[in-house]
């Protein structure tokens, strides 16, 4: 008789801790985004130097900083400017701008500023799909040296927020 209630202690005692233990692992993680979230993304962007927007996109990303607050980065990844710097942003406004940051690649490009930047949901369409996309435009000026001389450009940028598509990459 006692070894049978010690089978039966044992055996009770065994599905108590599974079942505890099942049930402390099963925890519902909600993951947060960032608070630039609604601006941070890969865009395909036109530049217009004054003489007309080209025809060929340019890969710029916005995405966040490690403060996680209402800075982003702004970043060619060297594909046209050599540009890389942080700005402000304003998450809710969907709008970002800074003036004479320092840009942190070395490709000539010393500091430049950004105006007017700002992200419309659904704004435009892709190019090669055309689907709806969010739209992106913005001006920026800055800075060149070039053996002492500092050179002052200003160019429009006007893309949509890449979707995915390979239809609508460049």
């Amino acid at each position: 008789m006692m070894k049978k209630f010690n089978i039966y202690s044992l055996l009770t005692a065994v599905s108590i801790l599974l079942v505890i233990s099942l049930g402390a692992c099963k925890k519902d993680y909600k993951n947060g985004g960032t608070k630039v979230e609604k601006l941070a993304g890969e865009y395909w962007v036109q530049l217009d130097d004054g003489t007309g927007f080209s025809d060929g996109y340019y890969s710029f990303n916005l995405y966040n900083t490690a403060a996680n607050n209402d800075s982003l980065w702004v970043d060619d990844n060297e594909s046209v400017l050599g540009l890389k710097g942080r700005v402000l942003s304003n998450p809710s406004a969907l709008t970002f701008s800074i003036t004479n940051t320092p840009c942190l690649y070395d490709d000539g490009i010393t500091t430049f500023t950004l105006t007017d930047g700002k992200v419309v949901p659904n704004g435009t369409t892709a190019s090669g799909t055309g689907d709806k996309a969010d739209a992106i435009s913005f001006t920026l000026t800055y800075d060149t040296t070039d053996k002492g001389v500092v050179t002052h450009n200003t160019v429009k940028a006007k893309g949509y927020r890449r979707t995915g598509f390979a239809q609508d990459d460049h």
